[in-house]
């Protein structure tokens, strides 16, 4: 690991190659333990990007799953071009075959070993297309966060009351209006990762970020197992790299790119043109690093049917049967994607169709109805 942060200029390559080993092994840790949303067999049906691939049978779904994973361990051995590049195409297939497996740390895996096969011999314009990336992942997680549903959705209900203890009854306006400072520190710490030439309060401050969001997910949190926890200690590593880097590099917006053309025009149209058209409606909101941002709405299901049991019951939001689904169940979809397969649903109006047209099919007996409402939650809208 010292190879990692060893300032010697000869061994430029050789901590890049250590880096993409330690991508890998934390993308092999969140894909085993998300292992359920890259199968077809469960309860939730699978939505693929392009609708004819729903028809795929179970086998694609391990066969791609257990090739990728091969592919994985094989580059964490030795991170050969020739590896990376199958292990892109067989990934980029899997995700292809369910949205739910869009999230954005799959985004920025990809996007980290696409630069460092493409860089591999020029470890420097590696650390600057590595350093745009991630910067942009703080700037734009940060500002989708800017939103009164990200204070009442995270802030208010998960980390107030679920993390700190705060009761159900009325939160104070000034703890309340306090999230903001979460969201804008956020978004200023990844200006000034990206600004400034001495980054080390930056990292430092972004670094205990991470390390809290390690506490909160892996034990204070009820969530199971999943893909979050891998992918903070892996940004953690990646901060220290850039921060070592940053010494040699003394990369700062007020310098030239320096960087290929064709590099910096792909970099700024996915980590900052298209990031930034999801405030008005454009581009996905998990390839614009938006996480924990309240935005998404929140989409139930109105099952009449778990006398069959076909979905387990601690899926649903009561135990018993609710008025509000002529006595059937009620579900809320982000709670049984979490807990099955321990991700977040796609956040789009098509997916939520897709989706209820694939329960149809898979349980044409069951009487289904699925609705969803963005905050404030004042109106609802019925998916048909």
């Amino acid at each position: 690991m010292t190879a990692l942060f060893n300032l010697d200029k000869t061994n430029d390559t050789a901590k890049q190659a250590f880096l993409i080993r330690i991508t890998c092994f934390f993308w092999l840790l969140g894909k085993l333990a998300s292992y359920k949303s890259w199968i077809a067999d469960r309860s939730l049906p699978t939505v693929a990007l392009f609708e004819f691939f729903d028809a795929l049978p179970n086998s694609v779904h391990i066969i791609s799953f257990l090739v990728s994973i091969l592919l994985i361990v094989a580059i964490i051995a030795k991170p050969l071009k020739i590896l990376i590049q199958l292990f892109m195409v067989v990934e980029i297939f899997s995700v292809l075959l369910d949205v739910l497996r869009i999230q954005p740390w799959e985004y920025l895996y990809l996007f980290i070993i696409g630069f460092y096969i493409t860089f591999k011999q020029s470890p420097a314009i590696f650390y600057k297309c590595l350093l745009l990336i991630i910067a942009a992942t703080y700037i734009f997680s940060g500002l989708h966060k800017f939103n009164a549903a990200f204070l009442h959705t995270t802030w208010d209900n998960f980390f107030l009351r679920k993390v700190f203890g705060f009761s159900d009854a009325q939160i104070p306006a000034g703890i309340h209006y306090a999230g903001v400072f979460f969201s804008v520190g956020e978004f200023l710490l990844g200006i000034l990762l990206l600004a400034t030439k001495r980054k080390s309060s930056t990292v430092i401050a972004l670094i205990t970020m991470h390390l809290f969001l390690i506490v909160v997910n892996a034990v204070i949190s009820a969530q199971p197992a999943n893909s979050i926890v891998p992918w903070n200690i892996l940004m953690i590593f990646i901060l220290l790299y850039i921060l070592k880097h940053s010494y040699k590099n003394q990369y700062s917006l007020g310098k030239p790119l320096g960087l290929p053309k064709l590099s910096s025009c792909i970099i700024l149209l996915f980590w900052y043109v298209l990031p930034f058209s999801n405030i008005f409606g454009f581009w996905a909101l998990p390839l614009s690093s938006g996480m924990y941002t309240g935005k998404p709405p929140r989409v139930y299901i109105c099952w009449d049917d778990f006398g069959k049991k076909h979905i387990p019951v601690q899926y649903s939001l009561n135990s018993k049967p609710t008025k509000f689904c002529n006595n059937g169940r009620l579900l809320l979809l982000s709670n049984w994607t979490h807990l099955e397969a321990t991700q977040a649903p796609f956040p789009a109006v098509w997916y939520y169709e897709r989706l209820y047209k694939r329960l149809k099919e898979k349980y044409p007996n069951d009487a289904i109805k699925m609705v969803y409402t963005y905050y404030p939650f004042i109106h609802v809208t019925e998916i048909r």
